[in-house]
Formats: C-alpha cells, sequence, structure tokens
C-alpha cells in the first residue's frame, strides 16, 4: 500500500456510522458502498477510484499543458511552470 491510501485506510477506520451518514453520497453508491462496514472493507476501492485516478489525470491533463507550453517557449523551466498551475491539481 502506498502511503496515501494507508492515511485514508486509518482515517476511513476512525468514522462512526454518524460520521459516514453525513458524507455518505453517489461517489460511494457509484462503486456499490452503502455501509461503514462496507466502506472500511473497501478502502483501497475508493481510494483507487475517487482520490488517486483523479489526481492521476489532472498530473496527466497538466503534463500535456506543459507540453504544449514548452512547444510555444522552449525555455520554460517546469519547476516554474508546475508553481504557476499547481492550483490546477487541487481543484475539485
Amino acid at each position: 500500500m502506498d502511503r496515501f491510501l494507508d492515511e485514508i485506510t486509518e482515517r476511513i477506520n476512525h468514522l462512526t456510522d454518524e460520521d459516514f451518514a453525513r458524507i455518505q453520497n453517489n461517489r460511494l453508491e457509484k462503486i456499490d458502498i452503502h455501509t461503514l462496514d462496507e466502506l472500511k472493507e473497501h478502502a483501497d476501492t475508493f481510494y483507487t477510484y475517487h482520490i488517486a485516478s483523479p489526481l492521476e489525470s489532472r498530473i496527466y491533463t497538466l503534463y500535456k499543458k506543459y507540453e504544449k507550453e514548452m512547444q510555444h517557449n522552449p525555455h520554460t523551466h517546469f519547476e516554474k511552470f508546475l508553481t504557476q498551475h499547481s492550483n490546477e491539481l487541487l481543484e475539485d
């Protein structure tokens, strides 16, 4: 398991039924999770579909944007580009 999955699993394991009732939504139902026990049992599925995959997609999109920028300005430094566009990784 990676570090982020470990953190998510740890947080999920500390949820109460009341916490679950507050966060229950369509995203959980889409992956057939309807109870807190199911969420705890399938934390890796939740992580894969709702945390890792969207972040991976955002990183790829940002990289493609960087490639286009490099075509227009070959002297663009990746670190500077990433700093200027890092908010795009965090948008929901």
